[in-house]
């Protein structure tokens, strides 16, 4: 488990050269909370409600409309 903590953060690292820090940090969030509870779903039969699903959803179109509202550096 360390070694991915470790992994997630090189690779924040990398991602905040390409993209503004506070929708890197977002999308870094909000993709380790969807990951989680697919896997919580997967491994641990964790129920998935539609309010659940409805929630992920709107925090992944949430990610997708800042993403798409930020301009690359030197834009």
């Amino acid at each position: 488990m360390l070694v991915m903590i470790v992994l997630s953060y090189i690779f924040l690292s990398f991602a905040v050269k390409r993209i503004a820090l506070g929708v890197t940090y977002a999308m870094w969030e909000g993709i380790g909370i969807l990951f989680i509870t697919l896997f919580s779903v997967m491994l641990f039969d964790e129920s998935l409600s539609l309010i659940k699903v409805a929630g992920l959803m709107t925090m992944v179109a949430g990610i997708v409309l800042i993403k798409s509202g930020t301009l690359a550096p030197g834009e």
